[in-house]
Order: structure tokens, then sequence, then C-alpha cells
């Protein structure tokens, strides 16, 4: 605002307008959730975690000013948020990409021997194509801002690193344990194992386990990440309490069993109360993460469901047939609602269940 003309000691003096009246109001710019997700995608490598917004903003401007203003009007409430959830995913863009199975930590001459995927000999070269998962991940988030959940990092294509999806104790960043977040999601290729990997670093403990291919573009050449490096799971009412990975075989019945009982162990921790996943290939229509959405939340005329149900219940809108759907987690979380339970400590033991979903 232009200075204020006031007569002072007989003197005509140009006062601040903020002088005389006080600050003025700031005013709130509501982002729209799809706004919100277009910010998230173009962001930076290190992804984007915006601060809660549940309550007032951090920095309220000045504190209320002299007398001979009025004092600032009070901020308009910002309408609170239910919950935050992270999202990753690759594209694999462009053309796919090409690598050879993992080593199996064996020593080996005159190369170290790998692991075989999926009954290939460990030499094989395998590839993974091109995924459209943007119209996925935009249809997950605007269903999501529905019922008032709004997401609180989302990493693409060469943004996601295998340090990303790695645990701790192995230097890892574990984004979805340290961003606030109650609900994760992950997409991208996958496949199993079908030979014992002895991975010390990660304790794989000769287990048959699953494996991811993470493409290193731009910077760098694809690589994979097991599922003996991850560590899903969070304390705290914000902390990661229900994982997804939409990925084919992304929990195998057969290699869930060899972690189990010849690995000894799960890719979570006592924090998480459900993973979900696959038991066999699928070939998504791009709309499986809306459904299930919807589902959780009990939008367009959906009966709301438990966070379990509605992932079986989204399964059939993949493409392919059969498909099967699991989860793995603890038993006295399988009714989790998405809302009120995220509190909650386990208690139980652990399961395993899938189900033909198509």
């Amino acid at each position: 605002m232009p200075p204020i003309s006031l007569k002072v000691n007989g003197v005509w003096t140009q006062i601040p307008w903020e002088d005389v009246y006080g600050p003025q109001p700031l005013i709130e710019m509501q982002v729209p959730p799809r706004l919100q997700a277009k910010l998230l995608l173009s962001s930076a490598a290190g992804g984007f975690t915006p601060k809660d917004q549940s309550g007032p903003s951090d920095f309220g401007g000045p504190s209320a000013q002299a007398t001979r203003g009025p004092k600032r009007p009070p901020n308009k409430p910002v309408a609170r948020v239910a919950g935050r959830f992270g999202l990753a995913y690759q594209d694999y863009f462009p053309g796919g990409i090409s690598e050879k199975a993992p080593f199996n930590g064996l020593p080996g001459y005159p190369t170290y021997p790998r692991v075989q995927l999926e009954n290939t000999p460990g030499q094989t070269t395998h590839t993974f194509p091109y995924l459209p998962h943007r119209a996925a991940v935009t249809g997950f988030i605007d269903t999501m801002a529905r019922g008032a959940w709004q997401p609180g990092f989302t990493k693409t294509g060469g943004q996601l690193q295998p340090s990303d999806l790695k645990k701790a104790s192995l230097g890892g960043a574990n984004v979805f344990n340290t961003n606030g977040v109650s609900l994760g999601l992950l997409m991208l290729h996958g496949a199993y194992g079908t030979s014992p990997d002895y991975d010390q670093a990660s304790g794989a403990n000769g287990a048959d386990q699953i494996y991811f291919p993470i493409d290193g573009r731009p910077n760098g050449g694809p690589s994979w990440v097991r599922m003996s490096e991850m560590d899903f799971g969070s304390p705290g009412t914000n902390g990661l309490k229900w994982m997804a990975i939409l990925a084919c075989n992304s929990l195998r019945e057969y290699n869930w069993n060899s972690m189990q009982y010849a690995g000894g162990w799960e890719p979570f921790n006592g924090n998480l109360h459900l993973l979900l996943g696959t038991d066999s290939d699928i070939k998504p229509r791009l709309w499986e993460t809306t459904m299930w959405a919807k589902y959780m939340l009990g939008l367009d005329g959906n009966e709301k469901k438990s966070v379990m149900e509605a992932w079986f219940a989204s399964g059939a809108q993949v493409v392919n047939t059969p498909a099967w759907y699991s989860v793995a987690g603890w038993n006295d979380c399988k009714t989790d609602m998405l809302s009120g339970t995220n509190a909650y400590t386990p208690q139980g033991s652990i399961f395993y269940e899938h189900r033909q979903v198509k």
C-alpha cells in the first residue's frame, strides 16, 4: 500500500501505511490436490515433503503491532488433513531396462554366481518394459484427496533411487518410514527368485526371495533392490502402518514361505500392520489404485472396506486372468480401517493370505 502523508510537528511526513493502519492480513491460497500432485511429480530428485498442514502455518507474520494500528484479523482455518500417504513408482522411461540377475552372495570364479530369476539361468539378461504409471498416480492422489488424505511425498522415475527403499542399517533412506506417512504405495516391476540368495549384508540367509529392478537413469545404470533390504514400518500415529507394492509377484506365496522358514525374516518390522502385494503376474488397467482408494474411503456408492479387503477388491480391475493378490502382516490388523486404527500396536502373530481376484 502507498505511504500516508501526515503532518507531524507542522511538517508533512510520509509514513508507511502499515505504521498507521497495521499490517495487512495474509491471504490464504488453497492449492488443489491435483496441483499438489503436479508439484510433487516435478520436484527435485531428492523429493519434496510438505510439512503438516493440519494446523496453523509455521509463519504467522509479525506479532501484534503498536496500539496506533488495528490488530491483524485471525487467519482463516485450514481444513484438517485426515492422513498422509507416500507414493513412489518406476516407469522405466524411455524404452524400459535390461539387467542380469543379482549376485547370490557366494564366491565364484571367473565370475561371482547370480541367483536364478523365475527358473532362468543366472547369466540371463532380463528385460523390463516401460510402465505408464502417471495416470494411476494422478487418479490415486485425486481420489485420496476426496477423503482429506494428502501426499506426504512422491518420488517418480529417476527420483526413486535404490537407497530410498533400503533399510537404515544398510545406509538407506527408507523413505516410506521417515516422511510421516501412514500409508505407502510403490509401483514398479518385480521378479521372484528360484534359487537361494546368501547376500550377507541384507541378511538374506539363503531364502528364495523377491527382487525389484530400479532404473538408474539419467545418472547411472539399472540395479536391484532385494526384499531382504527392506524394512517397512515406523512408530507413532503418523508412522507407516500399511504398505502396498503393486508389482508382479511382489508377495508370492512360495517366496514368502522361503523368506519366513529358510531366511527367518520379513521385509517389515513390528510397527507395520499390513504389507499388500500380488501372488502372480499382473497387467494393470491403470485404475486399480483409484478403486483401492475408493473402497477404503467408501466413495461413489461403494461400501467402505478395510485396507485389506479394499486391496483384494481392487484386484478385480486387472486385465489378466487368473490374477492373485496377497497380504501379509499381523493377524489382529486384518480388519484395519484407513482411519482410527493407525495408533494401534500389533499384538498378534504373522499371517499370509492370498486370493484369486480375477
